[in-house]
């Protein structure tokens, strides 16, 4: 792998001479054009969360720790959450979680040990796993306004559930290749984020990688 101080290779550099001054800047004809007024994105919020299925969280998190440095991981086993439904249907599969930070953000890993219908079997089946989707954290005040924008955009609802907030995931695949999680901002929610971050900050890389947990009235991100 090339050191930051390495020239990058050339191939990177689509349409135009790393080393030319002038072809570093965009011809006008290659800068994007709006055809009108330029809209607000939908998601008011900034993504928090990063979420990965993986086939089993042991090796999921052996693998974040050694390559990026993310931990330690709080791991929730058996989660199904309160209310929990799959494309307008109850459910009850179960799965387990894993949560830590890296960096500036927060990871999570999530594994299917069992059957179900979940919209983590809908991208990857058993033995599988990648990147699944994104969170932000949205308050309470506007969290109505917030749905029904995904909605109204035509996302599908493809599954929610309560936690210590209110949360909901839609099915953005065709346009992100993911899902979009919205998850309410609490001052709960809030802090499990904080905890996570201060986790990492104090921690060696090494000790205690894994930290278990019980979940509290089934709560998590």
């Amino acid at each position: 792998m090339a050191s930051c101080s390495s020239p990058l290779p050339s191939r990177i550099f689509r349409g135009w001479n790393a080393g030319s001054t002038a072809a570093a800047s965009p011809s006008r004809s290659a800068r994007p054009r709006h055809g009108g007024p330029v809209k607000p994105p939908l998601l008011r919020y900034p993504v928090r969360q990063t979420a990965f299925v993986v086939p089993d969280l042991e090796s999921g998190i052996a693998h974040w720790v050694r390559v990026m440095g993310a931990g330690p991981f709080v791991v929730m086993r058996d989660f199904v959450g309160i209310d929990l439904t799959y494309r307008g249907e109850p459910s009850d599969t179960a799965v387990d979680y894993a949560f830590g930070q890296c960096g500036d953000i927060q990871v999570q890993l999530i594994a299917q040990p069992g059957p179900g219908r979940s919209i983590y079997r809908d991208m990857y089946a058993p033995g599988e796993g990648g990147f699944h989707h994104m969170c932000a954290l949205v308050p309470l005040e506007d969290w109505d306004s917030q749905v029904a924008a995904f909605a109204d955009a035509g996302y599908e609802l493809a599954a929610s559930l309560t936690t210590s907030a209110p949360v909901v995931y839609f099915d953005a695949r065709a346009d992100l290749g993911c899902f979009v999680e919205l998850y309410g901002h609490t001052e709960r929610s809030a802090g499990f984020f904080a905890e996570l971050r201060t986790l990492h900050e104090g921690w060696d890389g090494v000790t205690d990688p894994v930290r278990a947990r019980v979940p509290r009235n089934q709560e998590a991100s």
